[in-house]
């Protein structure tokens, strides 16, 4: 569940699960000082069961050696340190809203959410794919989960084209 102060950033009504996602406009914002790393943004579109969508404007990426991920996602709590308060807590938000929206998908198959792999990062990658596809490049994922046994991994699945 969306905390409170989460919703001040996403005011979602209750959703019961992720059916489509569409990133469209990506687009450069700039190289970090240290690395080759890259900041992208790009505009999400969730629509889910209820028939609700929502765009979630300015969603960052960073695009880092081949890898792609969402900025923040490689924190346990989706905060990307060293940022922008207001546009950090944005980020962890959405992070959030994901995380939750996985975990309501798994809650809702049971003990066969366990069946299929990557269900603990599911969202997330649809997501981080619908962006690597909106950019027309093929790149990894980098994704962050908590495992079963609540410790947090972050893993680099192969080019989106392997996983779609």
């Amino acid at each position: 569940m969306l905390s409170k102060s989460n919703t001040q950033f996403f005011p979602i009504k209750k959703a019961s699960s992720l059916t489509r996602v569409l990133v469209k406009n990506p687009r450069f914002l700039s190289s970090f000082p240290k690395g080759p790393d890259q900041l992208w943004q790009a505009d999400v579109e969730l629509c889910f069961i209820n028939s609700q969508c929502e765009v979630f404007k300015n969603i960052l990426f960073v695009e880092s050696s081949g890898t792609t991920f969402i900025y923040g996602i490689e924190f346990e709590d989706g905060y990307p340190v060293g940022f922008q308060p207001k546009l950090a807590r944005k980020q962890q938000a959405f992070i959030k809203l994901l995380r939750a929206e996985n975990n309501r998908h798994n809650d809702s198959l049971g003990l066969f959410a366990f069946l299929f792999s990557g269900h603990e990062y599911r969202h997330q990658a649809r997501v981080t794919a619908a962006y690597i596809s909106a950019r027309g490049v093929l790149m990894n994922m980098g994704l962050g989960y908590f495992n079963r046994a609540g410790e947090y991994e972050l893993v680099s699945i192969g080019s989106a084209e392997d996983v779609i």
